[in-house]
């Protein structure tokens, strides 16, 4: 069966569903009216029960020729997730219900791994949609910098840690910049491969992504974006690479020349704030979290468990909003304080099985994989189920690659 043929047979509610659990995940653009929580939805119940009842009863054909790399995993980190009610229940005293609850919540965007695998989604398919869902984000990411203070997307809008304002630009923290990586990466990654042409649609594409990374005015994403372009202009290897280089280098320069005094002004007023800065503040966190949140035994192995209402609530919600101190800020390191070494493992074990396979994998997943390896310590896709969704989606497409490449699937 070809491609289209795949794409034809795959039924309109299927393709809802996808998109409908994608718009979850990135909480409909942090849309201010629907308040989704980012953490952990009331959502995750009714979807994560269709996910299984997909996965129980679905009959779709998949394919189970050979070995999945990464499926084990997958499975491992939403056991660890569960599992995490002994320390949550043992050391703080939180009620097991309600642990498991909170559990759900957060591991439920991981399911899509094998809803995907079950239905042998894809990777067009999947990209179809995830560019626009990025072009999208970009669009209101740019928008709003001329309706604001008038503005409906907003991941931090509470007052005092809501929308800031970074290199003459408002900073709307909107979910899903993720998925822009992973557009960002695709695009220019597939343009660099090209051998005989230059898709011009899908150099624009990836100009619009790098725009709105640009736009969301985080330093770290900032850096890895330019740093991706530098790893496609040493990549490409089509006939128009001078050209193509040329585009990138004036692109940068451009972005340099526009941005470097509101940029250097940023980080200088990062550094001279000292106890106030956000670098120094990450680190005061850092210090919290991996020797002072927990005498317990278990919290190196299994870690505190995801916070309800209990005491460990009570003793998170002080150290956000008294302390300032932020899981989200010191990437895995926050990860390992809620599920400990055993929960954060199978981010090691990704990270080897990718190298393992290096030789067997596109370039542009050797991009995003790059993007977010340097971010691991600052913008962790695990502390967030929009980063936990486009984590278990990219393993899937990254699958289909790996066993392509391979040989090892058939061809369809």
């Amino acid at each position: 069966m070809t491609g289209k043929a795949l794409l034809e047979n795959l039924s309109f509610p299927k393709k809802i569903l996808f998109v409908f659990s994608l718009l979850i995940g990135i909480c409909f653009w942090s849309n201010l009216a629907l308040d989704i929580n980012p953490w952990g939805t009331r959502w995750a119940y009714p979807l994560l029960f269709i996910f299984c009842m997909i996965l129980l009863l679905d009959k779709s054909t998949e394919w189970k020729s050979y070995k999945w790399e990464f499926a084990g995993i997958v499975k491992w980190t939403i056991v660890t997730m569960f599992l995490s009610f002994i320390p949550a229940y043992v050391d703080w005293n939180q009620s097991i219900m309600l642990s498991l609850q909170a559990s759900i919540k957060y591991s439920w965007v991981l399911f899509i791994y094998f809803v995907l695998r079950r239905w042998n989604i894809n990777t067009s398919f999947i990209m179809k949609y995830i560019i626009i869902l990025s072009i999208i984000w970009v669009i209101i990411e740019i928008g709003q910098q001329f309706t604001y203070p008038n503005y409906w997307f907003a991941g931090r809008p509470d007052e005092g840690y809501g929308i800031a304002e970074r290199m003459g630009l408002y900073r709307f923290y909107i979910w899903g910049v993720d998925f822009v990586m992973i557009a960002f990466a695709y695009c220019i990654g597939l343009s660099a491969q090209q051998k005989n042409k230059i898709s011009i649609s899908l150099l624009w594409l990836g100009i619009i992504f790098l725009i709105g990374l640009l736009c969301y005015c985080s330093r770290k994403h900032i850096y890895v974006s330019l740093l991706t372009i530098g790893l496609v202009s040493l990549s490409i290897k089509n006939k128009y690479r001078n050209l193509v280089r040329f585009v990138f280098a004036l692109l940068v320069f451009i972005i340099i020349y526009n941005f470097y005094a509101d940029f250097a002004e940023m980080n200088e007023q990062s550094i001279e704030a000292q106890g106030e800065g956000e670098d120094f503040i990450r680190f005061l966190a850092l210090d919290y979290y991996l020797f002072k949140f927990s005498d317990s035994s278990l919290y190196f192995w299994l870690g505190s468990g995801i916070p309800s209402i209990s005491e460990l609530g009570r003793v998170n919600t002080y150290a956000m909003d008294v302390l300032k101190f932020y899981r989200a800020d010191i990437g895995i390191f926050g990860y390992y304080s809620l599920f400990g070494i055993i929960g954060t493992f199978p981010f090691i074990l990704y990270i080897w099985k990718f190298l393992k396979n290096w030789n067997y994998i596109d370039l542009w997943f050797k991009l995003f994989f790059i993007m977010k390896l340097i971010l691991i310590v600052f913008d962790f896709w695990g502390n967030w189920n929009v980063g936990m969704m486009a984590y278990a989606i990219f393993l899937y497409m990254l699958e289909l690659n790996i066993q392509k490449n391979k040989g090892q699937r058939l061809t369809t």
